[in-house]
């Protein structure tokens, strides 16, 4: 049981009994177990789950507005979360690292100590008392080479096991984040769907629409690209230093790294559709042709 709560906590579970009367048409249950869900919650990872369910059952009331705000209440988690996690690694890394010249100093003034004693009683010896001292010496500071040496390849095995941890824990917070694009990429399914319906419909319609052209003001669109470049890494930036990225395709990849869909993009850069296909296939060419490896890291994960 304590290895079931360790994998699946209450939060998480409480949430996933939330969607599941939400889906069933149980609306009211659904937000009372949410609010249980709330005051349950214990970190940022615990935020993101009851946001992501909350823009699932909004989703399911057609709620757009409230869809879109929760939506960025989850990237808002995330940078937090991704934030968090950087910070902590790099403390605890450092943490060690100094411990580790704290013990290396201490067995250092040991070892002379030692040594200061040992040539005192060495003084009053005849020469073949000084000889052996001699030889003792050394063997004492290979020993110490090598205890040193011992120390270095475990702080690097250490080192070594911290980045795993890191790049696995980023490589999640990158698929939470690109998950939660595809309500993005649903809203404006939905918006081409709508487009000839009744009065009522239309006016989710303007409200969908107002909300997707807030999202296209240059400045939003220009804070959404860096927090897209600034989760994965910096990669775009990378790719732009090594001259695979052009500054005016800067936007398409970071759209294209998030995986929108082809009318999201149009949508929110303004771009007709036989231009953007056209740019994202030049976009492409140009990062094979680069072969630099930041450059096969964006067409891997933008699966171009």
């Amino acid at each position: 049981m304590k290895e079931f709560n360790k994998k699946y906590p209450l939060t998480y579970n409480i949430v996933c009994s939330a969607e599941l009367d939400a889906h069933l048409g149980n609306y009211n249950e659904a937000f009372s177990q949410m609010k249980d869900a709330e005051s349950y919650a214990t970190d940022v990872i615990d935020s993101v789950n009851i946001y992501n369910a909350y823009s699932f059952i909004y989703e399911l009331l057609k709620d757009y507005p409230k869809v879109a705000r929760y939506n960025r209440l989850v990237i808002k988690g995330q940078n937090k979360e991704l934030e968090k996690q950087l910070n902590q690694s790099i403390v605890v890394e450092q943490r060690n690292y100094y411990d580790k010249i704290a013990a290396q100093e201490k067995e250092r003034a040991m070892w002379l100590r030692i040594w200061l004693t040992a040539g005192m009683v060495a003084a009053a010896l005849a020469i073949a008392g000084g000889t052996y001292y001699h030889r003792m010496r050394m063997r004492l500071k290979d020993m110490r080479i090598e205890a040193q040496m011992g120390e270095i390849l475990l702080l690097q095995s250490d080192v070594c096991a911290g980045q795993e941890q890191n790049a696995d824990m980023h490589d999640r917070l990158k698929l939470i984040y690109r998950r939660q694009w595809a309500t993005l990429n649903m809203l404006n399914k939905q918006l081409r769907g709508l487009e000839d319906s009744d009065s009522s419909r239309r006016r989710v319609l303007r409200q969908i629409e107002s909300e997707l052209e807030r999202m296209a003001q240059p400045e939003q669109l220009e804070q959404l690209v860096k927090e897209i470049d600034s989760t994965f890494g910096g990669i775009i930036a990378a790719a732009q230093s090594d001259g695979a990225i052009r500054d005016d395709d800067f936007t398409l990849a970071a759209l294209l790294l998030a995986r929108m869909d082809t009318g999201t993009i149009c949508r929110l850069t303004g771009m007709k559709q036989n231009t953007m296909y056209s740019r994202r296939r030049r976009l492409k060419e140009r990062l094979e042709a680069c072969g630099s490896q930041v450059a096969a890291d964006i067409l891997r994960q933008a699966a171009l």
